[in-house]
């Protein structure tokens, strides 16, 4: 989508100034940091986390974030690894949310672990949901993460349609569902869209839970973080229904990477919020 936008505004501000003015995906990853850092800070210091541990989590978490993004794209290149016996596919893909989320939450547990760790991961419960709505518009931009090809049985009027050159172009070209004069993809779901509303309403919800939390004087034990964390398992979990790039993995019953990936979050937070109910 960015090559679209960058001619839009090519015709009004010049083509120098649309490229500068359009971000790209990378801009969008690093503002989203540099957003979501901000907001946890902020909101570490109306609830009275102790901000100078906090701002030493934080640089954890973002390296983790790195580290997990970078290596959750490695697993669904194995079976084609370990099938072709070239393990240089394992360089080819990008970076993932989900290993983004638990790399950098783990990062910010093996940091905190000895001082208590919950109250930092409450407040940054909001700002998983905005990082996550900055970083999807990356997607829609660059191209990636498309959505399935709208049926005709089940017809929205939101279809998106990707232009040349873009994976969703390339991906309906190679399986023959193009002509050769089309310059741009079957109307398919916008799926990094969707994905951008599921933040920022879990942002929203996070928020006044946190915020309604501290004003009744409850401790911030968690609870919204692993409420946060459900709630993203259930949306992407769905989402991924509808989701159209095959290198996202498909695995056991059909389900992708990020599906078992949701039902192991989930499963996390029952086991954890169930111990808590027995203690």
């Amino acid at each position: 989508m960015r090559p679209d936008v960058v001619a839009f505004l090519a015709t009004r501000l010049g083509h120098s100034a649309a490229q500068l003015l359009t971000p790209d995906y990378i801009t969008m990853l690093c503002l989203a940091f540099v957003l979501a850092g901000a907001l946890t800070l902020r909101l570490g210091q109306r609830c009275h986390v102790e901000l100078r541990r906090a701002s030493w989590a934080l640089v954890a978490v973002y390296v983790g974030a790195l580290v997990g993004a970078r290596g959750f794209s490695v697993l669904p290149q194995l079976p084609l690894a370990l099938q072709s016996g070239d393990w240089r596919v394992l360089l080819s893909g990008g970076l993932t949310a989900y290993g983004g989320f638990l790399g950098g939450a783990l990062a910010g547990y093996l940091v905190l672990r000895k001082v208590g760790h919950w109250p930092l991961f409450d407040v940054a419960a909001p700002a998983l949901g905005l990082g996550t709505a900055v970083t999807r518009i990356g997607c829609l931009l660059g191209g990636c993460d498309y959505g399935a090809i709208v049926s005709a049985q089940w017809p929205v009027p939101w279809g998106l349609r990707y232009p040349a050159g873009s994976p969703a172009f390339a991906a309906h070209a190679h399986a023959g569902l193009l002509g050769p004069y089309s310059t741009e993809s079957l109307a398919v779901h916008p799926t990094p869209v969707y994905e951008l509303l599921l933040g920022l309403v879990l942002a929203a919800l996070s928020w006044l839970w946190l915020r309604r939390r501290y004003q009744r004087g409850q401790a911030l034990d968690g609870r919204v973080f692993l409420g946060t964390a459900a709630g993203y398992a259930v949306g992407r979990f769905f989402i991924e229904l509808l989701r159209g790039d095959l290198d996202r993995g498909i695995f056991w019953c059909g389900l992708s990477t990020s599906q078992l990936t949701s039902l192991a979050v989930l499963a996390a937070v029952l086991i954890t919020l169930g111990r808590r109910g027995r203690n």
